[in-house]
Formats: C-alpha cells, sequence, structure tokens
C-alpha cells in the first residue's frame, strides 16, 4: 500500500491548479471539503466533517496526495482522526497578493473579505498548528513548487 500524503492548503495556494495540471505524475485527489460541508445552498451538512474524514480515510493508500481545506473543523477533525497532514500556507506579508489572486479567479467579495479580515488571525494559528510538516510559501510559491519537499 502506498503511503498517502494528506496536504492541507490554504485556499489560493495552488491545490486545484496541482491537481488539474498534474505533472509530476502522481495521484492526486483534490477534495474540495464544500462538497461534504453543504447539503444545498445556505444548509450545512450535519455529518460534517465526519463525512468528509470517512472521504479521506477511505482515498488513504490509493492517492500519492489528498488535497484538503484548512479550516478549524477540518484540521481538528484530522488531529482527533489520528491522520497525519501536511500544512501549505503563504507568509503572513503575502496578504494582498493573494487577496488580487482570489478577485482575479473570480472569488465572491464576501469570500475575499472574509479572508482579507481573518488573515492574521488564519496564518497565525497554522503556524501554531500541530502537524507532520509546515511549509510556508513565500513570494511566487505555490504548492507546485514545492510538491518534492512533502516526499
Amino acid at each position: 500500500m502506498k503511503e498517502t500524503k494528506v496536504v492541507a492548503g490554504f485556499p489560493g495556494t495552488g491545490k486545484s491548479y496541482m491537481f488539474k495540471n498534474n505533472t509530476a505524475n502522481l495521484v492526486l485527489l483534490d477534495s474540495d471539503s464544500s462538497k461534504f460541508s453543504w447539503v444545498s445552498k445556505g444548509v450545512r451538512n450535519p455529518i460534517f466533517p465526519q463525512n468528509y474524514m470517512e472521504h479521506i480515510k477511505e482515498n488513504l493508500g490509493i492517492a500519492d496526495v489528498i488535497f484538503v481545506s484548512t479550516h478549524d473543523t477540518v484540521i481538528k477533525a484530522l488531529q482527533e482522526n489520528g491522520i497525519p497532514f501536511i500544512l501549505v500556507y503563504p507568509s503572513k506579508e503575502l496578504k494582498e497578493t493573494y487577496l488580487n489572486n482570489y478577485k482575479q479567479r473570480g472569488n465572491d467579495t464576501q469570500f475575499v473579505e472574509f479572508i482579507r479580515n481573518n488573515w492574521d488571525n488564519f496564518v497565525t494559528n497554522m503556524m501554531k498548528t500541530e502537524c507532520q510538516q509546515r511549509i510556508e510559501l513565500k513570494e511566487g510559491q505555490y504548492i507546485k513548487d514545492i510538491i518534492d519537499q512533502i516526499f
């Protein structure tokens, strides 16, 4: 059975890009938590995040890398379920770069403002999170640039 790396990547770090442009010949899974956390628009799934953890567990040993979100509930569930994960997040000083990237990729104003208002707390919390490995991205770096560091 192969060793699967679970990579919790902050929004905009390149999880979906890496999945869609897989030049590393890896079996990648882009597991967007929103597909598990909502029943319909505005209605939370009552079994989230456990359904997300089951999805991750089912793919351990199958995928080389499973990309997951960095939501607090997801990180806590990974820890509670004993699933080792690698945390990838941007350096604090990249706030404006990421906010511009969100706008360019079409994220709505509400999302951009949410990240803007919580940026420092999000990044600070990631710097303190217990995880298997922590990778802080610098200017111009994305997951595709550091994928070799997780193996």
